[in-house]
């Protein structure tokens, strides 16, 4: 297996450390390819919607960036039925979007948000 280094923040490595503990697994590394796979799960499933679909994507994002988070939305607004909004604390807001239109256009705004460094978590769900 190859090894590689990677820089986290203290916050993000608690939660690693919780995670081994909760899933019973056997180090760090497990968490960190199992989090690997999903991400990379997530994106190809994007990448698979069908020409024409319906979905809802749900991300969470730091508040202070919603600048960057208001731009992505104006680039897909043409597949955004529906947003709604809601600040969760000081430090971090939820976006959750009905879509309809497009199923590339709707897998490209699921990666935009995925790929902003700033969202800590995005979820679409297509039927």
């Amino acid at each position: 297996m190859t090894i590689i280094s990677v820089s986290i923040d203290p916050e993000t490595l608690t939660e690693a450390d919780e995670a081994v503990k909760a899933l019973g697994l056997g180090s760090r590394s497990d968490v960190f390819r199992k989090g690997v796979k999903s991400f990379v799960s997530e994106l190809k499933r994007a990448e698979r919607i069908p020409e024409n679909a319906n979905g809802v994507l749900i991300a969470i994002h730091e508040e202070s960036r919603e600048d960057e988070i208001t731009e992505i939305k104006h680039r897909f607004e043409d597949v955004i039925t529906m947003q709604t909004h809601t600040k969760l604390d000081a430090r971090h807001c939820l976006e959750i979007f009905v879509l309809k239109g497009d199923g590339k256009k709707i897998g490209a705004l699921a990666s935009a948000l995925n790929s902003n460094r700033h969202v800590k978590y995005a979820k679409l769900v297509v039927p």
